[in-house]
């Protein structure tokens, strides 16, 4: 599947775990994916940084923890869960941003319902 990040048409890995990492604003630095637990090094603006994918997502279908980490700098910095998991991190390795989509973490819809006076 082609997705556009950073103005660049790059190809996701039809794979259970894919993981992509790189500068903001910049084509990613690595693209990876596996239907097995893997873990990969990458240097991203100087900062070591391995993405843990720890999880079997066919029979796990719920983690303490997490289903996989990002470590930046030797900070804990991410828990990966299912869905879209996402960290912005300064060049320690200290989280600046996390978000969470299509996943329990996920912020959930809010609705206000007001009621007519009878």
């Amino acid at each position: 599947m082609l997705q556009r990040i950073a103005g660049t048409a790059v190809a996701l890995p039809d794979a259970d775990y894919v993981a992509v990492a790189g500068l903001s604003g910049q084509p990613p630095l690595i693209v990876d994916g596996s239907d097995r637990p893997f873990r990969r090094r990458v240097d991203i603006g100087g900062v070591d940084v391995e993405i843990r994918m720890e999880s079997w997502l066919q029979s796990d279908t719920i983690r303490r923890m997490g289903f996989g980490h990002v470590v930046a700098a030797r900070h804990h910095t991410l828990i990966v869960e299912r869905g879209v998991s996402f960290a912005a991190f300064d060049d320690h390795g200290v989280a600046l941003t996390t978000a969470y989509a299509s996943n329990i973490f996920a912020p959930q819809p809010r609705y206000l319902v007001r009621f007519a006076a009878p």
